[in-house]
């Protein structure tokens, strides 16, 4: 079976073909792994030993050599490349972020009545989109267009009820396209009134570059392609992650992205092995 090899002769069963599933666990207080996360996919994972050593040499003889070599630090690498981008707690760990969920969509919280679409102003102009916001800024999404009035005019009083081909909303973001075709007047106001149905979604949200650092218990659950699909763990008991490399949001290929990080040492919660281990089953 893997594991220590007690025949003194090679066996084929120690071969690697790697497949398998990366889990991420916050800490608690006292070290140990919360519940785990199921981060999907992965495309690479990999452990690298960087050693930093201080080598002594002799200067007896006409070549000098190597005498001594002392340790001075040593580090495990962790590179972790995954696809599914549209996880919002990977895109979090990519971006530094924060995921959460079901955030208020203010289009469901009450009606609005004749709130800015856009200021009277020089800017306010054909050809732009504008954004659906209440007084204090929050966004409206998922709206019932029937449920929307978009006025525009040289003032509030004065606006008229812009519709048809006059202007184009996208009810998933809730924004309002100005037409160049529109009867808007250049340098008007636009106004709108929404009414809520309660109906409309929350929203799912990442906020970037909001943690500075955030420490994980990352658990491999190994699958040997090789020897019988055999299982094993490898447990990093401490580790931070860092984005690698660019995330492209618009290409020709499945977008993937990369983590890299350390593997840190965990003494309060594994005190007998802080950094990590790997683990075969006797059955594997």
């Amino acid at each position: 079976m893997p594991g220590i090899n007690t025949t003194g002769k090679p066996q084929t069963s120690d071969i690697l073909l790697g497949r398998g599933s990366i889990k991420l666990a916050l800490l608690d207080s006292g070290g140990k792994p919360l519940g785990f996360r199921h981060i999907g996919n992965c495309k690479v994972f990999s452990l690298g030993l960087e050693k930093e050593t201080l080598e002594h040499k002799s200067s007896r003889s006409g070549v000098a050599t190597i005498d001594r070599e002392i340790a001075l630090s040593q580090k495990i690498n962790i590179t972790v490349t995954f696809d599914e981008i549209l996880n919002f707690q990977n895109l979090a760990t990519f971006l530094s972020g924060s995921a959460s969920q079901s955030v208020t969509n203010r289009a469901a919280t009450g009606t609005i009545t004749d709130a800015v679409l856009a200021p009277i102003s020089a800017d306010t102009k054909k050809g732009l989109t504008y954004e659906l916001r209440d007084s204090t800024g929050a966004r409206l999404y998922d709206i019932n267009t029937n449920d929307l009035t978009i006025k525009g005019g040289s003032s509030l009083g004065a606006a008229s009820t812009l519709s048809g081909g006059n202007i184009e909303v996208d009810a998933r973001f809730g924004t309002v396209f100005i037409p160049s075709t529109s009867t808007f007047t250049n340098g008007h106001g636009l106004w709108f009134s929404y009414t809520s149905t309660g109906t409309e979604k929350a929203v799912d949200v990442v906020d970037m570059m909001t943690v500075s650092k955030q420490s994980y218990f990352l658990r491999f659950e190994g699958i040997n392609a090789a020897s019988n699909d055999k299982r094993f763990l490898v447990d990093l008991h401490s580790v931070s992650l860092t984005a690698d490399g660019d995330l492209a949001l618009l290409g020709d290929e499945f977008a993937e992205a990369t983590v890299t990080g350390v593997a840190e040492r965990n003494e309060t919660g594994f005190p007998t092995s802080p950094v990590g281990r790997i683990i075969i089953h006797g059955d594997s």
